[in-house]
This record gives C-alpha cells, structure tokens and sequence, in this order.
C-alpha cells in the first residue's frame, strides 16, 4: 500500500488537535473524509486539548472550507452547533462564530442547516 503523508496522518488521526490542524492546512479533501468516519465523527465531539475548543469554534473551517465540509461536521456531530466556549471574559457558541464569517453564501447555508 503507497501512503502519502497526509493520507496516514488523517488515517491515524484520534485527537481534534490532528483534525484542526488539517483545517488551518486546508487539507478540505483530507478533512472530509475523515469526519465521514467513524473516528471522524468521535473526533468532531472532541475538544483541543489546549484551547478546549470543539472544531465548530474554529473561524478558518467557515471563513475558508467548502460547505460541504461543514454539513459534514453538523452531520457528524449535530449537538456540537449549540456547544459554547469560552475564552476569556466572552462566552460564544458556534453560530457566533458563523456570524463573524466573511463569507455570506456560508452564512445563509449554516443556518438552512
């Protein structure tokens, strides 16, 4: 079996750390088809272990992904669109997140989701 790189990373990946990473890589390929997984959907419920955010906090995954990554993350986690977090002294859920993204197309299909 020829292995890329990226193929046994994703293969390997067990932590959302593994996961974000490929998200702030744009590996959206990569990501997709790990979260239609059965890892994948056990790595969507995960948080960072630094941070202790789920993968629906990050902005790059709205402001950068093609959607259907993302339905891929509501249909692999679907609880995890009302999870909040908090950094600091503010208190946001992911649909805050959604509403600082800088694509509107996403937007709208975030919340048709």
């Amino acid at each position: 079996m020829d292995d890329t790189v990226d193929e046994v990373s994703i293969n390997s990946a067990t932590t959302i750390n593994r996961l974000e990473r490929l998200v702030q890589e744009r590996c959206w390929e990569l990501v997709l088809a790990h979260l239609q997984t059965i890892q994948g959907r056990e790595d969507a419920m995960m948080r960072n272990s630094t941070s202790g955010k789920l993968l629906y906090h990050n902005p790059a995954l709205y402001n950068h992904a093609p959607f259907d990554v993302i339905e891929a993350l509501v249909k692999a986690y679907p609880k995890g669109i009302f999870e909040q977090h908090s950094g600091g002294n503010i208190i946001r859920d992911p649909i805050e997140t959604v509403l600082f993204c800088t694509k509107e197309e996403t937007r709208n299909m975030v919340f048709k989701l």
